[in-house]
């Protein structure tokens, strides 16, 4: 039985066709990988900072209502299920789809906490400048005082 020198052509463009669509799904995936390593790198180093924890649905994880998964500053996903068991699992580790639906319900959440977290700071900051203007008030007196109660030099000539 001879091979066809047609279908072994064919046999060989198909075979290229596949390693071709192959190595780009390969490049793509390594893109992901890279791609979530520079989001989980620049998103922890903001969570790190502001230090907030935020809840996020349970059912992204395919958990029932009554477990609570939260994601931390440190960027883990704690889980801790009806029973009590606690497991843990970092953000960088999720499925594309887990990792968008973290981040769509999360996101929102940490920048109402970052207001928050701004309007307490600038509230302590007015506090803080007010109350060191009324000590530097003091120092004033105190300073104008020392230099009342300074005796005059005077200057020795021959």
């Amino acid at each position: 039985m001879d091979v066809d020198i047609k279908e072994f052509d064919e046999t060989l463009k198909t075979a290229d066709l596949l390693v071709d669509e192959s190595v780009q799904i390969y490049e793509l995936e390594n893109e992901k990988i890279n791609v979530i390593d520079e989001l989980y790198n620049s998103l922890k180093s903001v969570t790190e900072f502001l230090g907030f924890s935020v809840n996020v649905p349970s059912d992204i994880f395919k958990f029932s209502n009554d477990t609570k998964v939260t994601l931390t500053p440190s960027l883990d996903i704690i889980i801790i299920h009806p029973n009590g068991k606690e497991e843990q699992k970092r953000f960088d580790q999720l499925s594309i789809e887990q990792i968008t639906q973290v981040l769509k319900y999360a996101v929102n959440p940490i920048i109402e906490l970052t207001k928050k977290e701004k309007e307490i700071q600038n509230k302590n900051i007015t506090f803080m400048r007010a109350v060191s203007e009324k000590f530097a008030k003091i120092n004033n007196i105190n300073t104008d005082i020392s230099e009342e109660t300074k005796p005059v030099e005077k200057s020795g000539g021959l």
